[in-house]
C-alpha cells in the first residue's frame, strides 16, 4: 500500500500545532476549540470554518485568533476573543467577533485591508504604524450588511506618524454600506523634519468615507445562512438612526411651585410637617478629646492619581485581581508630562486593568500585541515567564509596567506530637 501525503484538501483543527500550517482552501471546526489560533498559512485565500457545512451553525473559538503578518480569512465562525493580523488582510463573513486589528507592527508600514460582511463585530481597526522614516497608510476597510457591537463600535483607519524626516502616511478609504456602526476616524497622519530641516516633507491626507443604504439588524436565529442567503439581507435592512428605540410620544414633567421657609425660624409659619430644625451652633460643643487616624499606606499614591487627573489630564490605571485591587506605584515625569506606573504580580495571574477614560473604546498594546479597553476595561493574564513587561494605550502618556514574579512557596511545618517532643528530650 502506497501511502500519499495529501497538504490541498480540507481538513478539522483544533487550533493546536495543525491550524493552517499547510495552503490548504480552508480549515474547518468539528467541535468548539480554546484558542489562541495562531495561523500561519502564507496563502491569502486560505479560510477557517466554523463548521464543513454551510448551512450548519459555526462552532466558537473561545480565545484569540493571530496572523502575525499573514492574512485571516473566517466563515460561519464566532469567536470570542480579538481577530489580530499584524499588518495581514483580514476578511469576516457570517461570523460573531469581537475586534478586528489589521494594523501593522512593523515601522512605517500600511495596514491590511478588512472586509466584513453580514457579521457582527467589535471595534474595527485598520492603522498604519509610525515610521522612523514615512508613516505607514491605513487600510482599506468594506463593511457590508454588518452590525457592531456594543452600538456605537468605531472604525479607525489612520495614517502613521513619521517619527523623524518623512510624511505622514495616508488616511485609508472606508465604505459602509447597509451596516450600523459607530464613528469613523481615518485621518493622516503627521510629517516630522526632525534631522532634515528645510527639506520637504508632507503629512498624511484623509481617506473618504462612503455610506450607502440603510442599517442593519442581525438576525434572531442562531442558524447559519445558507449559500445564497447574502441575497435576502436586503430586505432587513432598516433605518439607519436610532430613532426606533426611542419613545416619541414623551408626556411633559409637572413640578409644583417650591415654597419659601426659613428652616431655622420655628415661628415660621410655612408648614414642613412636624419637625422643627433648630439653629445649626445651639448646644455646639466638643464631645470629647480630638482622635487623630493614621492614613492608610496608599494615601498618597491617591493624592497623586487625584492631581494627575485633576489638574493634568492624565488618565491612569486602575488593576484588580480577583476582584482584588492592587498597589500600584506612581512616577510622574513633569519635563514632559508622562507618567509610569508599576505593579508587582505572579507569573499567570488574571488582571483586570481600567483605564480612567470616556471614550468608549480605545487601542493599547501589550507585549507587541494590540489590546483594546472596551469602556475602559480590558483583561489579561501575566506571562508565565518572570520579567518586566509593557503595557500602552494608544494616545496616552501613562505606561503600566507589569513587573512579573515567581508564587512565593509556602514552608510546610511539620507539627510534632507530645510523646515525639517528650523523647526529644533525652536526646
Amino acid at each position: 500500500i502506497t501511502y500519499v501525503y495529501n497538504n490541498t484538501a480540507p481538513t478539522y483543527t483544533t487550533c493546536g500545532a495543525d491550524l493552517l500550517d499547510e495552503n490548504r482552501s480552508y480549515y474547518y471546526l468539528a467541535q468548539n476549540v480554546t484558542g489562541p489560533c495562531t495561523i500561519t498559512a502564507s496563502q491569502a485565500t486560505t479560510t477557517l470554518k466554523g463548521n464543513i457545512s454551510a448551512t450548519s451553525t459555526g462552532y466558537t473559538v473561545t480565545g484569540n485568533i493571530v496572523g502575525n503578518g499573514n492574512h485571516v480569512n473566517l466563515q460561519n465562525i464566532a469567536v470570542t476573543g480579538n481577530v489580530s493580523s499584524s499588518g495581514g488582510n483580514i476578511a469576516v463573513s457570517y461570523a460573531t467577533t469581537t475586534a478586528l486589528f489589521s494594523n501593522n507592527v512593523d515601522s512605517g508600514m500600511s495596514a491590511g485591508s478588512v472586509t466584513v460582511a453580514t457579521s457582527t463585530t467589535g471595534a474595527i481597526n485598520a492603522n498604519g504604524s509610525n515610521g522612523t522614516a514615512n508613516g505607514g497608510n491605513g487600510g482599506t476597510v468594506t463593511i457590508t450588511n454588518s452590525f457592531g457591537t456594543p452600538v456605537g463600535s468605531i472604525v479607525t483607519s489612520n495614517g502613521g506618524n513619521s517619527t523623524s524626516c518623512g510624511n505622514g502616511g495616508n488616511g485609508g478609504i472606508v465604505n459602509v454600506i447597509n451596516s450600523t456602526y459607530g464613528t469613523v476616524t481615518n485621518t493622516g497622519g503627521t510629517s516630522n523634519t526632525t534631522g532634515c530641516p528645510g527639506n520637504s516633507v508632507n503629512p498624511g491626507s484623509s481617506g473618504s468615507v462612503t455610506t450607502t443604504g440603510n442599517g442593519y439588524t442581525p438576525p434572531q436565529t442562531s442558524s447559519a445562512p445558507s449559500t445564497n442567503s447574502a441575497t435576502s439581507n436586503n430586505n432587513s435592512a432598516v433605518s439607519g438612526t436610532i430613532d426606533a428605540f426611542f419613545t416619541r410620544n414623551i408626556a411633559p414633567l409637572l413640578f409644583n411651585q417650591i415654597k419659601k421657609f426659613d428652616i431655622f425660624n420655628p415661628n415660621s409659619k410655612t408648614n414642613i410637617g412636624d419637625t422643627i430644625i433648630p439653629s445649626i451652633f445651639q448646644d455646639f460643643k466638643v464631645p470629647t478629646l480630638l482622635d487623630f487616624t493614621k492614613l492608610p499606606s496608599n494615601f498618597l499614591n491617591n493624592v497623586a492619581k487625584f492631581v494627575l487627573n485633576k489638574e493634568n489630564n492624565i488618565e491612569l490605571f486602575t488593576v484588580k485581581s480577583n476582584n482584588k485591587s492592587i498597589d500600584i506605584a506612581i512616577k510622574y515625569n513633569k519635563a514632559n508630562n508622562t507618567v509610569t506606573q508599576t505593579i508587582r504580580v505572579e507569573t499567570n495571574q488574571k488582571l483586570d486593568i481600567k483605564l480612567n477614560t470616556k471614550n468608549e473604546a480605545v487601542t493599547g498594546t501589550f507585549e507587541k500585541q494590540p489590546i483594546v479597553f472596551i469602556k475602559g476595561l480590558v483583561s489579561i493574564t501575566a506571562p508565565s515567564k518572570p520579567g518586566n513587561y509593557v503595557l500602552k494605550a494608544d494616545n496616552s502618556p501613562v505606561t503600566l509596567s507589569i513587573q512579573v514574579a515567581e508564587p512565593v512557596k509556602a514552608v510546610e511545618v511539620k507539627k510534632k506530637g507530645l510523646w515525639t517532643w517528650f523523647k526529644g528530650l533525652f536526646r
